[in-house]
């Protein structure tokens, strides 16, 4: 559409762009997670307990098909099977469904954008 500005075109261009930046589950006091998407492909997922106290960072790398809005991840720690999402995301939400892999679903909020 014509209303963007140019320097968001360009970003909009690379197929990561959607997902590139943090987003967290609502905060809750027993556990949530975070993923971090960065523009080389790679993320890391941090699971936080206790009230925030403790993390557990599980770092990854993904893929993403944009035509499909379908996620791949592979986990460092666990690559076997992959973690396959569908993904939709809207105005600052990012929802991941869990197609194949037999991981949790996620309602993740936009905590900090991209550095890109």
């Amino acid at each position: 559409s014509a209303s963007l500005v140019g320097s968001e075109m360009c970003i909009r261009d690379r197929n990561n762009s959607v997902l590139i930046g943090t987003w967290s589950e609502n905060y809750s006091s027993s556990e949530y997670f975070e993923f971090t998407f960065y523009s080389d492909n790679s993320g890391l997922m941090n699971v936080y307990y206790n009230e925030g106290k403790g993390e557990s960072p599980d770092p990854f790398t993904y893929t993403f098909d944009k035509d499909n809005m379908r996620l791949t991840i592979i986990f460092d720690s666990d690559p076997e099977p992959p973690v396959v999402y569908n993904v939709k995301v809207s105005k600052g939400v990012l929802k991941l469904n869990c197609v194949s892999g037999d991981f949790d679903n996620f309602t993740l909020y936009k905590t900090k954008d991209a550095k890109i």
